[in-house]
């Protein structure tokens, strides 16, 4: 894993992932509201969690506290920047062949402080198996979330909050 920068279309490619894990990356993101010669990238690996850099990926630095819970689960999937500069990622549970118990902290969380610390949104509708989600790119606070079933726990379907995530209400099931 690790990301790797092309300046002729893709022909040649050069490695800039000093700091990062070694773990697949599974999302970057750039901030279009920082500088140009300096601009703020956030990766997020999988089993590795988030990371910034602010030297347009030259360097990374980790920016993790609060992901995963006390389970330390760093399984992110997927990261969204909003245009209000608010960063979720998805942090999905372990497979189900690893045969955990609860939700290993999988959800989805927030940051309103450039990734420095981090929130889970759906404590109030914890789920064993989050899947995808996206933001509404008007408001930050509808937010829809994908989850598959788990042995036991009929919740798969398509979830919503219009309030930032205080409530979630199942709105489609298959």
């Amino acid at each position: 894993g690790g990301v790797g920068v092309s300046e002729d279309f893709g022909v040649t490619w050069r490695d800039t992932s000093e700091g990062l894990p070694g773990k697949p990356v599974t999302s970057v993101i750039p901030d279009p509201r920082s500088p140009k010669e300096a601009r703020v990238l956030y990766a997020s690996c999988f089993e590795g969690g988030v990371y910034k850099s602010t030297d347009g990926g030259k360097t990374w630095v980790k920016k993790s506290q609060g992901l995963g819970g006390e389970e330390g689960n760093l399984r992110t999937c997927r990261l969204i920047l909003h245009q209000d500069g608010t960063l979720f990622v998805l942090v999905t549970a372990p497979t189900m062949d690893d045969h955990t118990e609860g939700t290993a902290d999988a959800g989805l969380y927030r940051s309103r402080d450039g990734g420095e610390r981090w929130e889970c949104i759906t404590a109030s509708r914890p789920l064993h198996w989050p899947k995808d989600f996206d933001v509404d790119p008007r408001d930050s606070k509808v937010i829809y979330l994908g989850a598959g079933d788990w042995p036991g726990f009929e919740e798969g379907g398509l979830y919503k909050t219009s309030d930032g995530s205080e409530t979630w209400k199942r709105i489609a099931r298959e």
